[in-house]
């Protein structure tokens, strides 16, 4: 058997290599035309002010939820897309067999010092190990970015718009109320655009800060080194994968880390809607669920759903569920809050008021 000069990378060419971590159809609510275009004030560019940008080119990374050979974080599952052309050979390190796909994942850091050898004992030159490392650094697992999409990111529009329409609805004799599933729901959608988002969960980011040393915290990976290029430290490192491994085990089988923050929200915290009209809009960004720290220094979890609905979380021991239509000075101390907490904006209008009061709050 020789050596197969040119290996197939596993690259899901129909999955989305430039992957949003706000989803397009979420920031396609704030086009002012119904189309891709919306208005987004970045905050590393305020001399350029409110400018129109393509949903297409904001708030997304190349490859940011896929899993590659190299990461910390890599499930059973993504062993055979990433490794498994090389089975037929034989794989020794240091005069070690590596027997298995695990085992040529966990140490592919060593890769230089592999020795490949076919079925007649042939061993693989330079220009072979070259062309098979190419392939595995151009192979990834996509299975995060299908799975967000079959689950959730597809059906967004009509979820969430049927949400808002019963809760305004008039026609009924009492005032539409979640049932005990639909709250669920919502809770979930607060969570996962939380960690999905630009920053990541914040309690998440704030035990790794704490268990990493500064010195590796801030330690540089050099360029050639990088699995991810985005991930600049070991800092950043560190938090994608722990990202990544909550998003893979949640879509998986409903385990992990935002399962586990879901039942303490669910325990001890209430769904409120609040909502208003298409004169007075909520704003968006690049993190659209965040969590705030109000005028009375409490926090408060809130999500924007749509341009006209905000969904937040409160505590009461007579209430579940709360409804409530904003005044415009209301909707306007959220926008503040948003404002605060992000770093790009996203608006349906370019106007003067809404670029003073931008950069009033920025």
């Amino acid at each position: 058997m020789a050596f197969d000069m040119n290996p197939k990378a596993n690259t899901y060419p129909d999955i989305a290599k430039n992957q949003h971590l706000v989803p397009k159809t979420y920031m396609r609510e704030w086009s002012a035309t119904g189309n891709d275009s919306v208005w987004v004030y970045d905050k590393m560019e305020k001399d350029k002010g409110i400018q129109p940008k393509n949903v297409d080119t904001i708030n997304c990374k190349k490859g940011f939820h896929d899993i590659k050979a190299g990461d910390i974080f890599i499930p059973d599952e993504a062993l055979e897309p990433l490794f498994g052309f090389l089975k037929k050979y034989r794989i020794e390190l240091n005069g070690t067999e590596l027997k298995t796909l695990r085992e040529l994942s966990d140490n592919y850091y060593e890769y230089d010092q592999w020795e490949i050898y076919d079925d007649c004992n042939n061993t693989a030159g330079k220009k072979v190990k070259n062309s098979y490392k190419k392939a595995i650094e151009q192979s990834r697992y996509a299975f995060i970015e299908k799975e967000w999409g079959r689950q959730f990111e597809n059906s967004w529009q009509t979820y969430i718009h049927q949400i808002e329409e019963k809760v305004r609805c008039k026609i009924l004799k009492t005032p539409y109320v979640p049932n005990e599933e639909e709250i669920k729901e919502l809770m979930e959608q607060i969570l996962i655009y939380d960690f999905r988002n630009v920053n990541g969960n914040a309690w998440i980011n704030s035990i790794i800060d704490n268990i990493l040393p500064e010195e590796l915290a801030n330690l540089e990976i050099p360029v050639k080194e990088r699995v991810h290029l985005f991930n600049n430290t070991a800092d950043d490192e560190m938090k994608h994968a722990v990202r990544i491994k909550a998003f893979y085990e949640f879509l998986k089988n409903r385990n992990g880390k935002i399962i586990k923050m879901l039942e303490n929200y669910l325990k001890n915290l209430h769904i409120e809607i609040c909502l208003t009209d298409n004169n007075f809009p909520f704003l968006t960004s690049d993190t659209p669920s965040m969590m705030i720290k109000r005028i009375d220094n409490l926090y408060e979890h809130i999500f924007i759903a749509t341009p006209t609905m905000l969904v937040t979380t409160f505590k009461s021991d007579r209430y579940t569920y709360a409804r409530k239509y904003l005044s415009p000075k209301e909707v306007k101390r959220y926008n503040k809050y948003i404002i605060k907490n992000s770093s790009l904006i996203i608006t349906r209008d370019n106007t003067e008021e809404i670029l003073k009061l931008i950069n009033n709050n920025s």
